[in-house]
């Protein structure tokens, strides 16, 4: 018994010994996956994700600074989603970068290309024309980059200069052509960054051949060409003037032919308006040195007529005016100036208050005084020295007419005012 179970272990031991041996489980291959290996963007900036599957510790860089990525760390373990951002490409040339992805088997590269930038200027138009006297007229620049702008020649003049990404409204001022040839121009357009550059053309038509006239008042006095300021000839003097009697012209009433005088305590001119109702006749046919009130005080746009007319003092339009010389009382070959022309000089001339006058310097020197005013409600002088106020023939405003009104404060071109108030007059050459 003994021996059979001796035998049996031996038996045992032999068979354990035959068997083959247990080979050690393998260690893991590190590896990195990335969801893209390429990115095509378009200019502007942009955030994609790109996902990462990883079994190892990694690193992660950027080739270029217009490239970023979040969460950004020293290094990263596992899967994790990276956010990409690339900011706008403001160059006109394609721009390529990478994201290089480090890890213990070696680096994977994600290339990065975005578009260039293209650059445009849209303007509404090609070309504008003038007739020859002083107009505005505007243009539409749409763009999306920076722009600057310059007239070639002096009468032009334009604003803005310079415009950022958008739409901007520009407008052209023409100065008055004064010779009786018709002259051209153009206004540049351009971006030094993208080499872009466009033109506007500019016409204007010469003046027409009539025979320019003096500035001859009522009195029969010559006060000569009068003075211009970029293209618009003023007279010398005010409407009405007389050294004496009407030290700085005389009042009137919108769209009378006849002007009133000034008095108050200190300053008296050689008449005394005469208060009157509200006129009820025709234009021309009223008394010439009465002031006409209108018949409810309390109404701003109330005339000193009952049936007044836009067209007393300009048969035209604001842009091509028409004297109506039955009424304007300017002399010969002048006329009631348009609120445009004032603006105009507001807008492109130096201007400054000296010595109780609005004073206009370009070349040549155009000094309005402060005259004053008379009171709509009853032909009460006020104001002399202190404030100016000048009629245009514009009547932007049904029942009122635009008056220029400055002080030692400013000047400004204002589009109501009641035609039953005495406003002073400068002319303007036709």
């Amino acid at each position: 018994m003994r021996r059979i179970g001796f035998i049996f272990l031996v038996t045992l031991l032999s068979l354990e010994g035959c068997k083959e041996p247990v080979a050690p489980e393998p260690e893991p291959t590190d590896f990195i996956i990335l969801s893209q290996t390429e990115v095509a963007l378009s200019q502007t900036a942009a955030e994609i994700e790109i996902s990462v599957d990883a079994n190892c510790r990694w690193t992660v860089s950027c080739s270029a600074d217009w490239l970023a990525f979040q969460p950004s760390l020293p290094s990263y373990q596992g899967p994790v989603i990276l956010t990409l951002t690339a900011t706008t490409n403001d160059d006109i040339e394609p721009r390529s970068g990478s994201i290089v992805f480090t890890y213990s088997g070696g680096t994977i590269t994600c290339a990065i290309r975005q578009d260039a930038f293209v650059p445009s200027l849209d303007i509404s138009e090609t070309e504008l024309s003038f007739g020859y006297r002083t107009a505005e007229k505007s243009i539409r620049i749409l763009g999306n980059c920076p722009w600057e702008a310059r007239a070639e020649d002096g009468w032009i003049a334009i604003r803005p200069v310079t415009g950022l990404v958008g739409s901007f409204d520009m407008t052209v001022n023409a100065a008055t052509n004064s010779s009786h040839t018709g002259r051209s121009t153009r206004i540049r357009f351009w971006n030094e960054r993208y080499r872009l550059e466009q033109f506007v053309t500019i016409s204007q038509a010469g003046k027409p051949d009539t025979e320019d006239k003096d500035y001859i008042d009522e009195y029969g006095i010559n006060h000569g060409a009068g003075i211009t300021l970029r293209g618009l000839t003023w007279a010398a003097v005010n409407c009405g003037f007389e050294e004496t009697a009407y030290p700085v012209g005389k009042m009137y009433q919108w769209g009378r032919k006849h002007g009133l005088g000034y008095q108050n305590e200190t300053e008296k001119d050689a008449t005394t308006p005469t208060p009157a109702p509200l006129w009820e006749g025709n234009n021309g046919e009223e008394e010439p040195s009465y002031f006409y009130r209108p018949a409810d005080n309390s109404h701003f746009g109330y005339d000193w007529i009952k049936v007044g007319d836009n067209a007393f003092w300009n048969l035209g339009t604001e842009e091509y005016p028409v004297k109506n010389v039955a009424y304007d009382p300017c002399p010969d070959g002048w006329r009631v100036p348009t609120a445009f022309e004032f603006q105009s000089l507001i807008d492109y001339v130096k201007w400054g208050w000296k010595e109780s006058s609005l004073l206009f310097e370009d070349g040549e020197s155009l000094a309005l005084p402060a005259g004053g005013r008379l009171n709509a409600s009853d032909g009460l002088a006020l104001d002399r020295r202190i404030d100016g106020y000048y009629w245009t023939v514009s009547t932007p405003v049904p029942g009122t007419s635009a008056y220029l009104h400055f002080s030692a404060d400013g000047c400004s071109v204002n589009q109501q005012g009641s035609r039953a108030g005495g406003c002073l007059v400068r002319c303007i050459r036709e």
